[in-house]
């Protein structure tokens, strides 16, 4: 290491503050997203998990955002992927991609069962499907999956908005009666609580209505013999596309989700 000196005065210090600073200048025009990544995975694995996603995916305005094939996604090669979380279906990761202005890290969480909601998520900014006909039931217009620009064209902005940790948030509508949660900036979660008068518009139905209809309209199995009536109807139930209803609190409210539990 070599120090120079000018006028007796050690000046190292400035050269580190300015090789600093070109750094940052860097990393700020750059295309890399970063991510703290640890694990490695298998280059087997990765192309597992490119094939299982490999095609067109859209997102609610049916634009298409990202396409997946080979081990190419929006035609740029992937190079590596880290940091794999989840079940095989349902899990994240961290990919790197080579683009033509540099390496970029991409996070990529799949949903995949091979159904109509099937969905990826990208840097946890955008929901994408593979189809227009991704959803199920709606409620006044609104459904899983929708986009929060869509929502507030539909409904306005809430009455009151709560943070649920990890950048994901709640909107109440106070005049409805109903709650909303999100996944990468889309719809994941419609809760609607006792007093609200809209209606899941497939079924007609809400907290007005008893678990025995849902069962009914929805055709979920009878109770078995061994599970109480509480632990049933507090456990999700599938409906079509893949989607969810939970009855909670003896009809208190009733949420329709992405998830299953």
């Amino acid at each position: 290491m070599v120090w120079y000196r000018a006028g007796g005065v050690l000046i190292m210090k400035k050269i580190h503050i300015v090789l600093a600073l070109f750094l940052l200048m860097f990393l700020s025009s750059s295309t890399i997203y970063a991510y703290e990544v640890k694990n490695q995975m298998p280059w087997n694995l990765v192309q597992k998990k490119l094939k299982l996603m490999e095609g067109n995916w859209y997102n609610d305005d049916g634009k298409l955002i990202l396409t997946v094939k080979g081990d190419y996604i929006n035609g740029c090669e992937v190079m590596s992927a880290f940091d794999f979380a989840g079940a095989s279906n349902f899990a994240t990761g961290v990919f790197h991609i080579r683009e033509s202005k540099g390496m970029r890290q991409m996070r990529i969480g799949w949903k995949i069962y091979g159904e109509n909601n099937d969905y990826i998520t990208v840097d946890r900014k955008q929901m994408l499907h593979r189809t227009m006909d991704y959803y199920y039931e709606s409620v006044g217009g609104v459904h899983l999956g929708m986009s929060i620009k869509n929502l507030e064209k539909i409904w306005g902005k809430p009455s009151s908005i709560q943070s649920r940790g990890s950048g994901n948030q709640a909107w109440y509508y106070d005049d409805k009666k109903i709650s909303i949660s999100f996944d990468a900036n889309c719809i994941s979660g419609i809760t609607l609580y006792k007093g609200c008068k809209l209606k899941f518009e497939k079924s007609g139905l809400n907290c007005q209505n008893s678990p025995q209809e849902f069962r009914r309209v929805y055709q979920w199995q009878s109770l078995p013999s061994w599970k109480n009536e509480f632990m049933y109807f507090n456990t999700g139930h599938r409906i079509n596309h893949g989607e969810y209803i939970f009855l909670k609190n003896n009809m208190e409210s009733v949420t329709l989700s992405v998830f299953f539990n």
